[in-house]
């Protein structure tokens, strides 16, 4: 049972990224619901478990948009680590005040890092790398921060409790 509720997390994400957010945000540029599901979901269930869902979300997305998965994919891979990496130095939980606004943060720290990588890999070809196009990308990843953790957080706590029952049925 738990398997179902991963795959509808799965896909109500897919569907955020390719259907709503183009829809309602047409100007964003930046992959702002993988890059904050990345983070999110480190924050919840840490670097090994979060590559396989990560990485299923990563490829299914790269197919539907561009029939092939992109090299640009790796920079979530490199988000999810730095998150990792970050909350096991700092001490920082998802759960704590000052964690949530610092992994917000992050977020949007994340987004702008984005432009910067795709910027990189096109060699100078983005002309998108204007505070008044990065600006409203940050604030967008903020919000989807503070909207996607408790969905996020209460599907995890849904799998988690599936995954007890399972394990401890007596049959």
């Amino acid at each position: 049972m738990s398997i179902w509720m991963r795959i509808l997390n799965m896909a109500g994400i897919i569907l955020l990224h390719l259907a709503l957010i183009p829809l309602l945000f047409p100007f964003v540029s930046v992959p702002i619901v993988l890059v904050v599901v990345s983070v999110l979901w480190t924050a919840l269930l840490g670097f090994p478990s979060v590559l396989p869902p990560l990485l299923t979300v990563i490829i299914i997305c790269d197919s539907i948009l561009f029939g092939s998965v992109q090299f640009s994919s790796l920079y979530f891979i490199g988000v999810s680590y730095s998150v990792s990496f970050f909350m096991k130095r700092t001490l920082l939980g998802e759960q704590s005040g000052l964690g949530f606004f610092v992994l917000a943060l992050f977020a949007g720290i994340a987004t702008v890092g984005y432009f910067f990588f795709d910027w990189i890999l096109n060699k100078g070809a983005v002309e998108s790398l204007t505070p008044s196009n990065i600006f409203p990308d940050f604030l967008l990843a903020l919000l989807l921060f503070a909207v996607l953790l408790p969905v996020l957080r209460w599907f995890e706590s849904v799998i988690r409790t599936l995954r007890q029952e399972a394990r401890f049925s007596v049959k």
